[in-house]
């Protein structure tokens, strides 16, 4: 961006400061009329139409399903709509219900853009950026870097302004300010924009793409892809004083930024406990730290390093030499973890936050321990181990038999019946230790017969976003996978 266009940008967020600042005087009256309106019952009338609403907007979208909501309650309708939209989205991303996510995910965007157009402010040409993708990094990552690749693509002149600095990791959103301009108000002022001018903001797993409303999933997978057809390269580049800390940082442990290459390390392995029951394997998000010691030490063996980072684990890794656990160490803090994510050769990890920064940088992942074999996203250059699901006995389900059911398509917990009880199949250390010899022969450029294979099946069963699967470990898994 020139820096002509970026104090444009600046200029503008002075004048919606002001504005803001302006309509905080009315958040009075709104708050008093609020009240008066729930004295009289008008409000609770509001929640329990929207309660009425909901089924209609799954059923026949947004458009038709709120066609007669307007006047004062428009605003408290639509939103209470959204709200509990929402909850039935996260409820059908937790079960794996594919169908019901991606209906509900379409329509909570929709519902954004019907009640935009109703206030006629459609082509606004203006959104807010908020505490949802702000205070995750994951959500900052992947979000920011398509509406960026977004704008570009359709060549648009929407504007986003970022109105929260609740950052996850305040070092890596100020990359993103070069683009999206920062409003620096008080958290009131922040909740007050975000409750009463929640129309304008961006929604995490509903965006808009071409002009209409569609699920996250599907919006990553369209526009990763387009991206790297065009060869537009990554978005970030590390900043200098950034790469000379972290070189500085890692020399104290004999580490040459001249000849050195470091592997990041992240495996989400919250030992969480519920009734004395441990919930590590049972989360379909973590996995054993200890099966990617015989990776580990590959890398090693190979002459690369190992930095693992992350939350402090009391599981321990064994010491070795190459390898620095951060994750202990006291000065752990955000310039760092920035180095270690947009520096490393590639990040090895489980599907959490951390794994979206990389590719933000231009850098690969090898994403293993992935639950959802039916929906995962595409990174360029990257690949994929997918946990398997297996009924008590250990008998291994078959991809038509995972795709077939919910198991395909749950990234948390495998919900049971009565019938069935199911269970995660994580991922052996030998899996791990051939994805990542996978990803260091440097020979992913193009697909297999038998990993198109899988793809193609996979979108058969309904499948918004698939990211490229080890060919290690389709060649493992063949016949079970694809019955060959």
């Amino acid at each position: 961006m020139t820096t002509r266009i970026f104090e444009q940008y600046k200029f503008f967020t002075r004048i919606i400061k002001h504005i803001i600042i302006n309509l905080s005087k009315v958040y009075f009256f709104v708050a008093r009329d609020t009240i008066r309106l729930l004295s009289n019952g008008k409000l609770a009338s509001a929640k329990k139409w929207s309660s009425i609403l909901l089924d209609s907007v799954i059923s026949h979208g947004a458009t038709e399903g709120l066609g007669n909501v307007s006047g004062h309650t428009m605003l408290d309708t639509n939103r209470h709509v959204q709200m509990n939209l929402r909850k039935k989205g996260l409820e059908a991303d937790l079960t794996g219900d594919l169908f019901m996510s991606k209906k509900v995910w379409t329509s909570v965007g929709s519902i954004k853009q019907v009640t935009l157009e109703k206030l006629r402010l459609k082509h606004s040409n203006m959104s807010f950026i908020g505490n949802d993708v702000i205070s995750i990094i994951g959500h900052t990552a992947i979000i920011l870097s398509l509406l960026y690749k977004i704008k570009v693509l359709e060549r648009s002149e929407h504007n986003y302004i970022l109105t929260s600095r609740n950052a996850a990791n305040a070092n890596y959103l100020s990359y993103w300010e070069d683009f999206f301009p920062q409003l620096d108000l008080r958290d009131s002022a922040v909740f007050n924009l975000e409750d009463n001018l929640w129309p304008f903001f961006v929604e995490i797993c509903s965006l808009e793409l071409y002009g209409e409303s569609k699920p996250f999933y599907e919006v990553h997978d369209i526009v990763t892809r387009q991206w790297e057809k065009l060869n537009k390269g990554p978005i970030l580049k590390l900043k200098d004083k950034d790469k000379e800390l972290g070189h500085e940082y890692l020399a104290q442990f004999g580490f040459d930024s001249g000849t050195d290459w470091f592997v990041t390390l992240h495996v989400r392995n919250s030992a969480a406990l519920s009734r004395g029951i441990d919930l590590r394997s049972s989360y379909g998000r973590n996995a054993d730290i200890s099966t990617y010691v015989p990776a580990i030490k590959r890398i090693i063996d190979l002459g690369g390093w190992v930095v693992r980072i992350g939350e402090s684990e009391p599981d321990d890794l064994p010491k070795l030499d190459k390898l620095i656990d951060f994750t202990n160490l006291k000065n752990n803090h955000d310039v760092l973890s920035t180095y270690f994510l947009a520096e490393c050769r590639f990040l090895l990890g489980t599907s959490s936050g951390p794994l979206c920064v990389p590719p933000t940088f231009g850098k690969p992942v090898v994403m293993t321990n992935a639950p959802s074999i039916g929906r995962s996203p595409f990174y360029p250059g990257s690949i994929t181990l997918p946990k398997l699901v297996q009924n008590l006995d250990g008998t291994l389900l078959t991809l038509p038999e995972m795709l077939g059911s919910k198991s395909g398509w749950s990234d948390s917990w495998l919900l049971n019946d009565v019938k069935q009880k199911l269970n995660w199949r994580n991922n052996s250390d030998d899996e791990i230790l051939a994805a990542v010899e996978e990803m260091l022969s440097d020979n992913l450029q193009v697909q297999s017969e038998i990993q198109q294979k899988f793809e193609k099946t996979v979108r058969e069963y309904g499948s918004d976003a698939v990211g490229t699967i080890s060919f290690s470990f389709i060649s493992k898994w063949q016949e079970l996978l694809l019955g060959d």
